[in-house]
Order: structure tokens, then C-alpha cells, then sequence
């Protein structure tokens, strides 16, 4: 009979859970019922990691015990029985001790916001577990299933490289040598930080000592194989989840519940469950089932059970390459190198081979391979009959369709051997190439006859069709030709034919699609040629060697760099912590799991969920808004629209808090539902419903252009005589380019608590970077004085401007419904919910026309910058007008003129996001520098010294320029990164080299920094000293990673005169700090910064009083506290700044919008394969002028992530929009990985 009670263990702690939820993942259950929140969830769909934690199993058989890693957000509760959890609390803690992965990632400064924190450190404690001393290569297979928005990587893998095997890399200076220490001081005052290598713990041990670590369970060894060979089942009035442990019982539930799900690793139907909203009644776990985890050895290949993993199959096959002659082993060799680039290691460790193929996705990407190397599966069914079918162009008969019958299971997988003469390749191309789904891939088999003439080939490939298709009619083609150019022309001639994409085909790209079709081919063609000359045997067929680094792999290093900065003084007294490299304030607390984010509070007593009913139109009047199916649900508490404001419906800049009558964008909220579960406030918003009347819709930049479609105000800056400009210029050219929208993919999403008080005041803890608009806006919602409406922010799991003002659209709903129900209300939106809602980085488009001499001097530009800023103005007027101040980048131009078009459409609001417009800018202006020089045969580096600003210099806004540091960055960036050098290998390589190119630029940047807008330059602290010494610190900045309450705490200790320790910033509340600016415009350390040393100078001239008034008799610090309160000497102060000499007169182009600039330099050199657009970044070499760093180790990792960030906007990071408005990318593999960052040094 089968068992009805889930048993396994969580940190060595016994769970029982009799008939557990089907529906409730590991994730759910270890943070609501266990209460353990330092596990996060960042996507929901296996993909960043944040949830990873570490699963063990007692294997009775081999009498031994796996350590592997998942997704705990995807794993099913239901499938952990028998099995020892640990999460990011049970290895160690600030309470007891930090594991050597906690102290090591934090004192690395490898944790800023935190958010993704636990997840890397789960990977890497499960790396050790079973790999004492990793591999660098270990390290980077650990590390693929994990994202993080804000480090850049660099300083990650810096903390963690420590625990691989023979590092170091710097020999006789290595610091486990004694004599050396990672951080070298200069002899210009500059300080190095090279890469963190071997670092000794401080008691001389080693790094890492396996023998400390936990035990396994006792009662899980004993009690192994009862439990590992128990049939379970688990029913709710929902789903019934079954564990068969044998074939036949597999077999008879099949037959019982023909359309039952099958569930190995739930990396599929855990998707379509939470995301596409399916019901399955009867899921099944097949993990258990002995012969669907066979792997079998034979003379002709190896075959492998349905449920074996794709980690298990990725070792076997590695194994045999390994002991195997190479010729035997192609097949298996091309799977390994795709399971590297194939999801996560958190997925292939779960994941099953016969799930893969089931799936039938259109662009697997082992589906090709397996096609294409003939591949056999065996099926049985429900009566017990097997049959064995060939993986052919007959084997995928649809989309998500196989041959395999609906009464029948998949088997085994059998994958064959290959001859002498039999040649393998794989392919695949992704945008970011690791754990992301294919835009095309592959799978190519060529057996060669006599004579280097075909005997039988095979042409598999996914993405260009509804299913994994075979090019038959090339195959026929090219069978008996020879392997030579007629073949090669032959081969592309015929794929076009073979695989005819429509241009309607989902996922566009459609010219693209069908050239790596053919690319790929070419790729292979020139491997077996290489390797036919290789053994002469085709010395009459022309093989160039400027062709052949075409067939080597696009090979991407783990991040590496080495920083160099600004060092302390040699006076500066050692206890003075200002302008050192302390660790982030929260760090240790982030990497032991205990910091606390919103959705990690505790509950409190009759606390409800809010799921969120979003509008599935971009424009169209509300017909039918119809709750009531939503309503009749048990548990379900209430609905809440517009008619339950009771203020104003409207905040921001005319939206309105619930779509009354008409919506304007895909997910603006029509209303909300309030359950008592998370899981059934999501369905029951998704019972509700909605009709529409469609109404026209404008998407794009264009669009609204034709359709004069803008939003006012139309600002222009102009300055000196365009027409003159023009008239003496010897060339003018012109042009356009458009930049694309950026997620902001902050690892947090939106989340707020709202805690309804007496006489209608509300408590809100909320996932803002802007807390009084997040009180003013409530206030006007619930029509109440703001002094009634607490808004409280511990930190961040990242912001990047995007919770600056479109937090509100939750906050406010859940606000609304505190109140009417009277009842806390909590809810955190799911990652594509907070894509749909919280919009991008604004999409533009430039136009420029520019005149300049022959000479390269720019006398004229007129340029039109046109914002999409979607259905309202939200903060467009500033990131306009930012991009107006940012438009000539660097250049000093004489003649200028630039207008800013706010373009109205039906997108959501687009907003903040790192650099408000500037980027945007300056990339158009970096577009028409780069078409001058072309234009002129220019070296671009030469034309843009040409044009540089110099001190005291006016802009084109007349803003006089001082403290130029412009030239200094960039001849810093020149010659520390070897640029004529490089540039001369460059032009070698491209020159040696067909179908990979290198290319080298050198970029420079100049940026404003104020808030453009003047009320906003302004800025408060609070501080207080208690009796016992220690000293609290508020001010009106928010932590979200960047490290502002660490450099507050060091301009605390410097002023205040004691350590670090003694300095706690706990919060941004608006009862202690009021009327706060948001913490953006990178201005929150210098309004903030100012603030607390006022606050400080206050104190310490109070105490220096007093202490002078007892004599100087008083010894200590804690003694002169003491005193001084027995003195009735005020120990609390406040501190209060304002940003001087600022406002800015469009009409009368006069002013200073900025207070000062800050001036920045790069060089990149990329490399890129031709035939297939893809590339590595070989080296990035940034010298930046941050003035005299509070900070100088995380203002290196602020400008490391901030890269990467801006790498990933430009090369890497889609936003697809529907002409209908519907968000095509909405989950993580928007954001560039751990392998995209290559290197760089700072």
C-alpha cells in the first residue's frame, strides 16, 4: 500500500508532513511553514538560482550518499521524500559561525544587494561537498544556473577561486608564501587589488575542511531503502501525486489515469502550471521506477533509462570519452559540449533525458543531435508491449508531438557509437549562450565513403519549424557527392529549400534563422575537411588557413581583473575607516542568509495575500469587470477595483490606482483579489473576469511618430548658429539609430506589507526606493495626512532606478485594500507579473545630422531624440531632459541644436534605470562620431580627441566645465591598456583570419550629477548616541546593494571619532527622516553623505564642549557619552543639506543643471565569429574618476556591475513586444550570466 506521509529532513531536522500539497514546491514550504526565508525566489522557473539549495540522498545500492543542487522553486515537496535538505541556514550563521563559502563571498565584496547571495553560496557549499578541491572548471559548471544583477561576477568568483585547486597565479608573491599580501600599494598612492587568490584563514588553517561538515541523517540511512522503494501517494481535491517503484505499478497508474503527467526534475510542467495556469490531476513520478534508471554499456553504444539525468548522462558520456577511442565517441563528445550550454546545473541535475524528448519542445537542443546520430527509443505500454522506434524525421509529428502513443511510456534512449569514417558536430546559437533557449541549433552527421564522397549524412535542426526537422531533401542532395565547394554549394542551395521559415514564424529573425542554418553547415564542413587534410586525404580540395579558426569553439574564461585605486594616507589614523575598503555593511548577513527582505518578515495574525488582476490589452474600454467565480472560491476574501478608493483613483502623473473605464497597457491593474494562500490569491485573479473593447494601439517609437502621438512638454536646448555651422562645415552626414527598452531584472521583485492601524493609519514595508512618494501617494488613495502613513525600507534585492516610482502601482492597491478589509495584506509579484507592470529603461530614437571639417572638427548638430515613455509621463520629462544635458557626450561642439520628443503609446510607463536617459544619449552621439570617421577614414579614437571638451569650456547648455579630468582618464585608459599595441595585434588578426574578427574601441563618457530636477536637491539626516556609546544613523537614502549605508557608517566614525561597529543604520523610515528624495541619480552619497556629517559635526562639537567644560578628565568614548547625558547634553541631532549653485532655464538656456561631472573612460576588445554574430569580450580595460572614493572597493564593484549591466543592454538583452502589446520576454534569460562577463580590469 502506498505511504500517505512525506518524511525528510531540513538541516538535520525531522519533517513530517502527512498528505502534503501536490501543488507546493520546496520552496514554498521551507519559507511559510519552516520559516526559513534566506532561500529566495527570484523567477520561479529554475533560471537564476536565487532558490538554490542542496539535496542529499542515500543511494542503498551503492551505499553511498549524493550531494547535488536545485531549484527548490521548481522542486515538488511531494518528490523530497526520503531525502536531506540544507539550505543556506544550516551551514552556518553570524550567531554561531559563518561557513568558509559565507566568509569568503562577503569579504570578497562579493554580495551588494544580496538578493541572489544565498543561491551562489548553495552552489558553491555543493560544489565542495563533493568536490573538496574544485577546478576552475568545476567552479564555472557550479555557478551556471545562478544570476547576478548587480556584481558583474568578477568579485564572485574572486572570493570563491580561493578553494580551487593550485591556484595562484602569482607565484612567489602568492600569499599563502607569507610574504605578500593581495592588496600592494603603489608608489603614485595608488593601491592594487589583484585577484583573490590562495587566502589562508585567519588561524593558518586551510581554506575549506570537508570533516567539519555536517553528518548525513542517521534515520535516513537506516531507514534508506524502505524509503527509497516506497510507493507514495498524496492526493489533495486538486492533484494526486503517485511514486511508483516499479515498472508494472508505473504502468497500471498509466492505464488508470491515461492522461496522467509525468514528473522527473518538474523543469517543464512545473513551468505551465505556475505560469500558464494548467491543472494536471494525476502527476506521476517516475524516479523511482529501476528500469527507467538503467544506463547500459554495449558493443554498439549505451542506452539509457528515460529518468536518467541529464548530470548522470553528461558523466556517463564524459566517462566514455574518456576511456574510448575519440572516433567511437563523437556523438557522446558533441552531447557534453551541448549539456554545458544546456539550463543550469541546477536543472540537468534534476532533469531527466526522456522529459527532454517527451517535451518535444521545437528548440531542444539535444533533440537535433539525437535525430541526427540515429538515436533509437524504446516504448512500452500499458498492456506491456514493447516497441523500439527510430528518432528520425518521422519521430516529431507536430509541435510538442511525438510518434509515441498516448497508452505507451518512453523506455530508454539508446545512443550509438560512431565509425572511423562517421564525423558529429552540434551547434547552437542563443543570445546568451549558456542557460537559454535557442534561437537555432543543430545536429550534423557525415559519414564518409570512398574516394571523400558522402555515403550518408544526416542534417537535424531545431527553431525552424514547430518541431525538431530533418533536412531530407539535402540529405538526398548531397548523398555520393564529393566533399569539396560543389558540394558546399549544393548543401546551401538545398537548405533553403529544406527548412522554408515563413516570415510570420514566431520569434522573427528570420534572415537570421536561415543563415546559421547554412553557417552551421559550413562550420562543419570545414572540420571534417580540416581533419580529411589532416590524415591527406583530400590534398586536392583547398583548405585555407584563414578559414580554419571558423571550426574552434568561441572559448569564454571565468571573469577576472585586477582593480587599482586611490589608498588612505600614511597619516590617516588606522581607526579612521573613511575612504577604506570596508565590506559592504550587510554582507555577512547576506551571504548566512539572514538578512531580511520584504517578503521575509514573519506573518502576522490575519494577514491575507493580494493576487493582481492585470489588463491582457494594451488599449480598450472595460466592457464586463466580473469577480464572482473568483469570489465563490473557499478562502477567497474579497475583490477590490476602483470603487473601493476612497480618495483619489489617480497618482503620478495622471495614472490611475485601478483601470476605471479604459486601460492603456498590457498589465496595468484593473483590480485585486484576497485570499488567505498565495497560490489561491493567483488563481483566484485569474478567475476573474474581464471583457474588452479593443480600441487603436500605438507600440513604437515610429508609430507615434506617423500618428503624432506625444506627450508635452517639447524641450529644446540650442546653442550657437546651426545654419552657420552647417554652411561652414566640408561634410555633413546623417542618420539614425534606435536603442532598445532594458529590463531592469532586479533580483527582488516589487513587494510590499501593508498593516492597516488605528484611526487610519497604515504601516508599509515595501520594496521601494522612493518611501515618501510611496506615503504621498497612499495618503492621497485613502485620503488620510501623509503624518498617518509609515513607510518603512530595510533594503533592497536591487532597484537600478526601477522601484523609484513604479513600486507605487503596488503599494497603493495593497494600501487600498488594508484598509477596506482592515486586515494586513502582503504580496510579492511574480517575475513576470513585475515585468508586464513595472516597465523598462525607455526605448529611443536619434536622429542626427552632423557637419565637421575635413580636418574632423564637429561644428554643427542638429539631433532629434524621440523617448518611447509609453501610456504616461511617469519620470520621462527628467529622463528627457537628462538626454538632452548628455547629447554631446564629450565633444565640444560650437553650433548645436537638440529637441527631446516624449512619444505617447500603449506600452507600460517606461521609467528610471541606471543613468536616466544618459546612456541613451550618448550612445547616439558615439553613432554619428563613429559615421564622421568613417566618413573621413578616421581613426575614431583620433576624432574624438580632436573634439574633446577642456577646462572651462561651456557646454552646449553653457554650463562652464571645471576640474576637466577627461584627458587624464583617457590617456590613463590608453596606456594601461596597451591600446597601439592591441590595435596593431588586431589588425594582424583580422588580417589572418576569415570568419573570426577582433575589434578595439576606446570610449569616453561625461556625466552630470544633481537631480535635474531642483526641488529634489535636498537631503536630511538623523542622529543619535545612546548612553552606552553606540550611535544610530537615519537618513533618507535607501540600501539596495550600492553600499550607502556602509560609506554613511564610515562618514559617521570618521566625524564621530569611533569605530565602524559602534554605528548601526537600521532602516529609511518617513517617521524619522521626512520628505526624502529617492536614492537615484547616483546623487545619494553626496546629499546624504552631507547630512550625516552635519548631523556628526553637531554632536562632536556638543561632546568636544562638554568634554572641554569637565577638564579633559573624561578617558573613554563610552565615558564621555556617559558624562555628557548626566550633563543634559542633547545626544541627538539632525542634518540637513542642499546641492548649491543648481537651476536650469530651458527657455533662456541658462544655468547649471549639474553640480559637477564625473568623467569616465573605456576600452573593450571583442571578438566576433561571422558566421554565427557570436562574440566574447576578450578584455575591458575602465578608468573612472569617482573624486575621492568613500569607498574605493565598492565603488569598483558599482562600476564592474554597472558594465556588465550596460554590456548586456547593448549586446545581449532583448525586450520583444507584440504589435498587440503583449511582452514576448518575461524571465531570466533577458540578463547576461557568469560566462558572458570575460574579463576586465578597473
Amino acid at each position: 500500500m502506498a505511504a500517505t506521509k512525506l518524511v525528510f529532513f531540513v538541516n538535520g531536522r525531522k519533517s513530517e508532513v502527512p498528505c502534503p500539497d501536490p501543488e507546493m514546491t520546496l520552496l514554498q514550504y521551507i519559507r511559510r511553514n519552516l520559516k526559513l526565508t534566506g532561500t529566495k525566489l527570484g523567477c520561479a522557473e529554475g533560471g537564476c538560482g536565487a532558490c538554490t539549495v542542496m539535496l542529499s540522498r542515500y543511494d542503498p545500492s551503492e551505499d553511498r550518499i549524493h550531494h547535488y543542487s536545485v531549484n527548490a522553486c521548481l522542486a515538488p515537496l511531494c518528490s523530497m521524500h526520503g531525502l536531506a535538505v540544507t539550505t543556506v541556514e544550516g551551514i552556518g550563521s553570524l550567531s554561531t559561525r559563518l561557513h568558509p563559502v559565507q566568509e569568503k563571498l562577503a569579504s570578497a565584496h562579493g554580495s551588494q544587494c544580496g538578493f541572489c547571495t544565498p543561491g551562489f553560496v548553495m552552489s558553491m557549499y555543493t560544489l565542495l561537498r563533493n568536490h573538496p578541491e574544485p577546478t576552475l572548471q568545476h567552479l564555472e559548471t557550479a555557478f551556471d544556473g545562478n544570476l547576478c544583477r548587480c556584481t558583474g561576477y568578477r568579485a564572485i568568483i574572486d572570493g570563491y577561486r580561493p578553494f580551487t585547486k593550485g591556484c595562484c597565479s602569482k607565484g612567489e608573491n602568492c600569499c599563502m608564501n607569507g610574504a605578500a599580501n593581495r592588496n600592494e600599494n603603489l608608489s603614485d598612492g595608488l593601491r592594487r587589488n589583484a585577484e583573490q587568490n590562495c587566502v589562508d584563514m585567519p588561524d593558518g588553517k586551510a581554506v575549506y575542511d570537508p570533516t567539519q561538515e555536517p553528518i548525513f541523517p542517521p534515520y535516513l540511512k537506516t531507514e534508506g531503502k524502505q524509503l527509497h522503494y516506497q510507493s507514495l501517494q498524496f492526493r489533495t481535491d486538486r492533484v494526486t501525486w503517485y511514486r511508483p517503484t516499479s515498472l508494472t505499478e508505473l504502468l497500471d497508474i498509466k492505464k488508470r489515469h491515461p492522461a496522467c503527467k509525468f514528473v522527473i526534475g518538474n523543469t517543464e510542467i512545473g513551468i505551465e502550471i505556475k505560469f500558464k495556469g494548467q491543472l494536471y490531476p494525476a502527476l506521476v513520478a517516475a524516479t523511482h521506477v529501476p528500469e527507467l534508471l538503467t544506463v547500459e554499456h554495449t558493443d554498439s553504444g549505451i542506452r539509457f533509462g528515460s529518468s536518467v539525468t541529464l548530470a548522470t548522462l553528461e558523466t556517463v558520456l564524459k566517462k566514455a570519452v574518456d576511456d574510448l577511442p575519440e572516433f567511437k565517441t563523437r556523438v557522446f563528445s558533441a552531447v557534453v559540449e551541448m549539456l554545458q550550454w544546456f539550463a543550469g546545473y541546477q536543472i540537468r541535475n534534476v532533469a531527466a533525458l526522456g522529459g527532454n524528448i517527451m517535451t518535444a519542445s521545437p528548440i531542444s537542443d539535444l533533440n537535433p543531435l539525437l535525430l541526427a546520430c540515429g538515436a533509437t527509443v524504446q516504448v512500452i505500454s500499458t498492456d506491456g508491449t514493447v516497441r523500439e522506434l527510430i528518432m528520425d524525421s518521422s519521430f516529431f509529428t507536430g509541435y510538442r508531438k511525438t510518434a509515441v502513443k498516448p497508452h505507451e511510456i518512453l523506455l530508454s534512449v539508446f545512443i550509438p557509437f560512431t565509425r572511423p569514417n562517421e564525423y558529429f558536430y552540434g551547434f547552437k546559437q542563443a543570445n546568451r549562450k549558456e542557460d537559454d533557449i535557442s534561437i537555432v541549433n543543430a545536429g550534423i552527421r557525415v559519414v564518409m565513403g570512398n574516394y571523400v564522397t558522402v555515403q550518408d549524412i544526416a542534417l537535424a535542426f531545431g527553431g525552424m519549424a514547430p518541431m525538431t526537422v530533418m533536412a531530407t531533401q539535402t540529405r538526398n542532395a548531397l548523398v555520393g557527392q564529393k566533399w569539396n565547394e560543389e558540394l558546399l554549394s549544393k548543401a546551401c542551395e538545398t537548405l533553403a529549400k529544406d527548412l522554408p521559415l515563413s516570415e510570420e514564424a514566431p520569434g522573427g529573425m528570420i534572415q537570421y534563422r536561415r543563415s546559421l542554418t547554412v553557417s552551421f553547415f559550413f562550420k562543419a564542413y570545414l572540420d571534417i575537411l580540416r581533419r580529411l587534410h589532416a590524415q591527406n586525404l583530400a590534398p586536392d580540395i583547398p583548405l585555407q588557413s584563414s578559414y580554419l579558426s571558423a571550426t574552434q569553439p568561441m572559448e569564454r574564461d571565468l571573469p577576472r581583473g585586477t582593480q587599482v585605486y586611490e589608498s588612505v594616507t600614511p597619516d590617516q589614523p588606522a581607526e579612521d575607516a573613511l575612504h577604506r575598503p570596508l565590506v559592504h555593511q550587510s554582507a555577512y548577513k547576506q551571504t548566512s542568509g539572514e538578512a531580511v527582505y520584504v517578503d521575509d518578515m514573519p506573518l502576522v495574525e490575519g494577514e491575507v495575500y493580494m493576487g493582481c488582476v492585470l489588463s491582457i490589452k494594451a488599449h480598450a474600454r472595460l466592457v464586463r469587470v466580473d469577480p464572482s467565480q473568483a469570489l465563490a472560491m473557499e478562502g477567497v476574501l474579497d475583490y477590490i477595483s476602483h470603487l473601493d478608493v476612497p480618495g483619489s483613483n489617480i497618482w503620478g502623473s495622471g495614472e490611475e490606482v485601478f483601470a476605471s473605464k479604459e486601460v492603456t497597457y498590457q498589465g496595468q491593474p484593473i483590480g485585486v483579489v484576497l485570499a488567505e494562500s498565495q497560490a489561491l490569491a493567483r488563481r483566484a485573479a485569474a478567475a476573474v473576469v474581464v471583457e474588452y473593447e479593443p480600441l487603436d494601439t500605438i507600440i513604437s517609437i515610429k508609430e507615434a511618430i506617423n500618428k503624432d502621438s506625444y506627450f508635452a512638454p517639447l524641450h529644446a536646448i540650442a546653442r550657437g548658429d546651426i545654419t552657420s555651422g552647417f554652411a561652414a562645415s566640408d561634410h555633413v552626414v546623417e542618420g539614425e539609430i534606435h536603442i532598445e527598452a532594458q529590463e531592469h531584472f532586479y533580483m527582488e521583485t516589487n513587494a510590499t506589507i501593508c498593516r492597516p492601524g488605528e484611526d487610519g493609519e497604515m504601516e508599509i514595508f515595501a520594496s521601494t526606493q522612493n518611501p515618501t512618494q510611496a506615503q504621498v501617494t497612499v495618503a492621497k488613495a485613502l485620503d488620510v495626512p501623509q503624518h498617518k502613513i509609515l513607510v518603512r525600507v530595510k533594503r533592497l534585492g536591487g532597484g537600478f532606478g526601477g522601484k523609484e516610482t513604479r513600486s507605487a502601482a503596488l503599494i497603493i492597491p495593497s494600501a487600498v485594500a488594508a484598509r477596506k478589509t482592515k486586515r494586513a495584506v502582503r504580496c510579492m509579484l511574480d517575475r513576470d507579473e513585475d515585468m508586464i507592470i513595472s516597465g523598462t529603461r525607455h526605448p529611443f530614437l536619434g536622429r542626427y545630422r552632423v557637419g565637421f571639417t575635413s580636418e574632423g572638427k564637429i561644428l554643427a548638430l542638429e539631433l532629434d531624440l524621440y523617448a518611447n515613455v509609453g501610456s504616461s509621463l511617469d519620470l520621462s520629462i527628467g529622463v528627457m531632459d537628462r538626454a538632452l544635458f548628455h547629447a554631446d557626450n564629450c565633444y565640444n561642439i560650437p553650433n548645436v541644436t537638440t529637441k527631446g520628443w516624449l512619444c505617447k503609446t500603449n506600452i507600460p510607463p517606461t521609467t528610471a534605470f541606471r543613468g536616466f536617459g544618459g546612456p541613451q544619449s550618448m550612445i547616439v552621439a558615439e553613432a554619428w562620431i563613429a559615421h564622421v570617421a568613417s566618413c573621413l577614414n578616421m581613426a575614431p579614437e583620433k576624432l574624438r580627441e580632436i573634439n574633446f571638451y577642456k577646462e572651462g569650456d561651456l557646454t552646449h547648455f553653457n554650463q562652464k566645465l571645471e576640474q576637466v579630468t577627461l584627458q587624464r582618464c583617457w590617456q590613463e585608459c590608453t596606456e594601461m591598456s596597451n591600446f597601439d599595441l592591441r590595435r596593431q595585434k588586431v589588425d594582424q588578426f583580422n588580417s589572418e583570419n576569415r570568419w573570426r574578427k577582433r575589434g578595439l574601441a576606446i570610449l569616453p563618457t561625461k556625466f552630470g550629477l544633481s537631480f535635474t530636477k531642483l526641488d529634489m536637491n535636498q537631503g536630511g539626516a538623523l542622529v543619535h548616541i545612546y548612553t552606552d556609546g553606540s550611535v544610530l544613523v537615519s537618513h533618507g537614502g535607501v540600501e539596495m546593494g550600492q553600499g550607502l549605508h556602509t560609506k554613511m557608517i564610515q562618514i559617521a566614525s570618521r566625524v564621530l571619532a569611533v569605530a565602524p561597529s559602534r554605528v548601526l543604520i537600521s532602516e529609511n523610515s518617513t517617521n524619522t527622516v521626512p520628505n526624502t528624495t529617492p536614492t537615484a541619480a547616483s546623487m545619494s552619497s553626496d546629499i546624504y553623505g552631507q547630512a550625516v556629517k552635519e548631523a556628526c559635526e553637531t554632536l562632536r562639537e556638543r561632546l568636544d564642549k562638554h568634554q572641554k567644560a569637565c577638564g579633559d578628565v573624561v578617558a573613554s568614548w563610552e565615558e564621555l557619552v556617559k558624562s555628557a547625558y548626566l550633563a543634559r547634553v542633547n545626544l541627538s541631532a539632525s542634518g540637513f543639506f542642499i546641492v548649491p549653485d543648481l537651476g536650469y532655464d530651458f527657455a533662456t538656456n541658462s544655468g547649471n543643471p549639474f553640480a559637477y561631472f564625473t568623467y569616465g573612460v573605456a576600452c573593450s576588445e571583442v571578438e566576433v565569429d561571422c558566421l554565427t554574430g557570436d562574440h566574447r569580450v576578450m578584455q575591458t580595460d575602465i578608468v573612472m574618476d569617482v573624486g575621492k572614493s568613500l569607498n574605493p572597493t565598492i565603488d569598483v564593484g558599482q562600476i564592474e556591475g554597472g558594465f556588465v549591466q550596460g554590456y548586456g543592454m547593448m549586446m545581449l538583452e532583448q525586450y520583444k513586444v507584440r504589435p498587440d502589446g503583449t511582452l514576448l520576454t518575461r524571465s531570466f534569460f533577458v540578463v547576461a550570466g557568469l560566462r558572458n562577463d570575460d574579463a576586465g580590469a578597473v
